[in-house]
């Protein structure tokens, strides 16, 4: 199960955060910064698997944006190192060359796509134009309502 899924820039400024797994939000934030700083102190390391206390962290890195999904030691780091991959895409896609600003200024539109893709921990979806589709229906659906 993915206990977190976690962006943050090249000065450590988180950009988005969910989480999976019910801790109290001191532990939420002590399990962060700790993530934050084990990602840092491998900083040799763009796409990759690092161990730490809670199981691991699986991350890649695009431009200054560092993706990292904190999984169980049970899981399938592998599969949860290409879902980065998939995540990025779907972001990609969906909002024509995704950046930093996109992620601070759309930030509920990020997060409904990671929410199409990630359900209670788990992967649910694995089609990038399926994503795409659903969240562009969602936009659709928020501009009708508006109106």
């Amino acid at each position: 199960m993915i206990e977190f899924v976690l962006i943050f820039n090249g000065q450590s400024e988180i950009r988005l955060l969910k989480w999976y797994k019910v801790l109290l939000a001191a532990e939420q934030a002590a399990a962060i910064q700790l993530a934050i700083r084990t990602v840092k102190l491998h900083a040799s390391l763009s796409n990759g698997i690092i161990d730490w206390d809670r199981g691991s962290l699986i991350l890649r890195q695009y431009a200054d944006l560092t993706i990292v999904f904190a999984v169980e030691n049970s899981d399938n780091k592998l599969l949860a190192h290409e879902m980065i991959h998939f995540f990025a895409t779907c972001l990609d896609r969906y909002f024509g060359g995704v950046s930093e600003l996109d992620l601070i200024f759309n930030y509920l539109k990020a997060y409904h796509v990671l929410d199409e893709i990630i359900m209670n921990g788990r992967f649910c979806e694995a089609s990038t134009k399926a994503i795409v589709k659903a969240s562009t229906a969602h936009d659709q659906f928020e501009l009708a309502n508006i109106n």
